[in-house]
């Protein structure tokens, strides 16, 4: 699919969760899967960013639901475990740790929480993302 997109000129663009990105660096060296798909993906020229749901990471491949009405705080931890995950795979891609740099190429950001858009806005702002889903 990836390589009948490019060879029509079509851009990739998605958002993946931390859980994905988690299981994406369980083995980074796997060929035509894994990290190979996401830097096919990066390198065809879309859109990449960080999506949550409402789940929070407690350790590694690990993760449990928000609570109902969750405050401010943590949907700003949940999205910070999502957004870690998503650039652990792009320093690998990247070869760099530069926040900043890697903000440049994940710029978007889709969410199932905070549930009201004056909060989404604030995390949106207080991440750096430039982009809503």
């Amino acid at each position: 699919m990836l390589t009948e997109c490019t060879t029509a000129g079509a851009k990739i663009s998605f958002l993946s969760t931390g859980q994905f990105m988690e299981w994406v660096l369980v083995d980074p060296d796997s060929s035509g899967t894994g990290m190979q798909l996401i830097e096919d993906m990066v390198t065809s020229g879309g859109a990449i960013g960080t999506h949550s749901h409402r789940k929070r990471k407690v350790t590694n491949h690990y993760w449990i639901d928000l609570p109902n009405n969750p405050s401010l705080e943590q949907c700003a931890l949940q999205w910070a475990d999502h957004d870690q995950a998503m650039h652990d795979v792009l320093q690998i891609i990247y070869g760099t740790s530069d926040h900043a740099a890697l903000r440049a190429f994940n710029c978007t950001r889709g969410c199932g929480a905070p549930d009201n858009e004056p909060e989404i806005h604030k995390l949106l702002n207080s991440f750096g993302y430039t982009i809503r889903e």
